[in-house]
């Protein structure tokens, strides 16, 4: 059990969920850093003469890292969210099925689907 009692369970509108703030929230967040990189670019005698020979290669080879980290970030979101999209429809479709529905049948008789739905 959560904290305070209160059962967690999954539901196919909670998958939702997930699958749009990793879109909406975090795969913008990385996108931001990555655009930002260019933004602590460094002039060459900000290093000095002596650190530019040593420096100047080295940090731009950690702007590169950083802009290609952030781009494998937001290649592994867009898989998260395709996933969750396919598991959605999966978690919606047994939900669907684990609940009977009732509806009214012919000449007024009640009948009782139970069978699974199918989700394209």
């Amino acid at each position: 059990m959560a904290p305070g009692g209160q059962e967690k369970y999954v539901t196919s509108q909670g998958i939702e969920r997930t699958r749009r703030q990793v879109l909406t929230e975090a795969k913008p967040l990385f996108r931001g850093i990555r655009d930002e990189v260019d933004d602590t670019d460094v002039g060459g005698v900000a290093f000095g003469v002596v650190g530019l020979a040593f420096l100047a290669d080295a940090y731009a080879a950690v702007q590169n890292d950083m802009r290609r980290f952030m781009n494998d970030a937001m290649e592994v979101m867009d898989e998260w969210a395709e996933a969750l999209e396919g598991i959605e429809r999966v978690w919606r479709a047994a939900e669907d099925y684990s609940t009977p529905k009732v509806v009214q049948g012919p000449d007024g008789r009640d009948v009782r689907i139970t069978g699974p739905a199918v989700y394209q």
